[in-house]
């Protein structure tokens, strides 16, 4: 197995513990304050891999800035917004496979914009995954999760979004620390306007809290990192495939946390899902 997938099987499990613990942290704080407080363990985590793995923390080049500065305020800061605001509202294993509709989007950018060439087993990894999300979502509570599943959908165009612009900075030579610490630092910042602006921004919590908003920052750096290191050699639409293991897993964690017990159809989309996953993996 190349090191990239390894890369990406564990971006895959960290995002999916993170559903958890949005969950956990849901009870004592609001969405916006959740990020924010959980953004700034992971800047300060990644500003320490950076020294650790003694990488540069200033870009390659002045115009990736440029990029970075979008990167990290759509495709990082208002992804993650996006992602907790749709576990606020909907269950873990339905926000994550709504969610799983960013390979096609991926894909569909990285032929465009990174001349991936799209492979006819592109094409029936993408038809059964479409066959598993169909399965997968329950039409019967569209009404009650609708603004769940939007934010879902959007979450899924700004993590598009931020993959592309991973491999771009990846092919300019940057490393994969310095992007996530980039990406982290202009996320708080995302993050903190929404928190003083919808919320009241306090530190005061709960011992437990303070707990669990350093462990989700320590997932938060992990997962974002091993992302741009998996992307780096990893194409952009096998990688995002690799990545819906974070639903599967996410969906094992819901029913061991919160009961949420998954139907035959479930089951037997995510095992679709895992078809298409391993298909995905013999395109490159």
């Amino acid at each position: 197995m190349k090191k990239g997938y390894i890369y990406l099987i564990l971006a895959a499990f960290s995002y999916a513990s993170m559903g958890v613990l949005v969950k956990v942290l849901s009870i004592d704080t609001g969405p916006y304050l959740q990020t924010f407080l959980r953004l700034i363990v992971s800047a300060l985590l990644t500003s320490l891999i950076v020294l650790w793995r003694k990488k540069p923390f200033l870009l390659q080049n002045p115009k990736d800035y440029i990029l970075i500065f979008f990167m990290g305020t759509i495709g990082y800061g208002l992804q993650i917004i996006f992602y907790s605001l749709a576990l606020y509202h909907n269950t873990i294993s339905n926000t994550l496979f709504v969610s799983s509709g960013y390979p096609i989007i991926t894909a569909i950018l990285a032929h465009y914009v990174l001349k991936e060439r799209l492979t006819r087993q592109t094409f029936v990894g993408f038809a059964l995954l479409l066959i598993a999300l169909f399965l997968l979502f329950d039409p019967t509570n569209l009404q009650k999760y609708l603004l769940g599943n939007m934010y879902a959908l959007a979450m899924c165009f700004t993590f598009s979004f931020y993959i592309i612009c991973s491999k771009i900075l990846s092919k300019r030579g940057n490393s994969a620390e310095t992007i996530t610490f980039w990406s982290v630092c202009l996320a708080v910042f995302v993050s903190g306007v929404g928190a003083n602006t919808f919320e009241h921004i306090t530190f005061h919590l709960q011992p437990t809290t303070l707990f669990f908003l350093v462990v989700f920052g320590l997932l938060n750096a992990s997962a974002f990192n091993f992302v741009n290191k998996g992307f780096a050699t990893v194409k952009a639409g096998v990688g995002t495939m690799i990545l819906l293991l974070e639903p599967i897993i996410g969906s094992v964690l819901g029913l061991l946390f919160f009961h949420e017990i998954p139907t035959l159809i479930f089951i037997l989309g995510a095992v679709l899902m895992i078809a298409a996953i391993t298909l995905a993996t013999k395109m490159q």
